[in-house]
């Protein structure tokens, strides 16, 4: 996915069991944000890479579960929030 707006995935609301594999997300700001107040369950990323430009966070998430993924770009203050 090229030029991505916000959240790469709309992960909403309270989802459980979601496979998000081989996928590539370019955009601008961090390359992954997931925003919710939902609880989010048994998603997992696995072989998927991210890149984005100079941000805060390279992953902006409520609910981390963070597995063999890259991230590319940057700079990042920190990696994870």
């Amino acid at each position: 996915m090229h030029n991505v707006a916000v959240e790469p995935f709309k992960l909403h609301p309270s989802p459980s069991g979601c496979p998000i594999f081989h996928n590539t997300m370019v955009k601008h700001g961090p390359p992954s944000v997931l925003w919710t107040p939902e609880r989010v369950r048994d998603c997992r990323a696995r072989n998927t890479r991210f890149a984005g430009t100079a941000a805060d966070y390279a992953y902006d998430c409520t609910a981390p579960r963070v597995d063999d993924d890259g991230f590319a770009g940057g700079p990042f203050r920190r990696f994870l929030r």
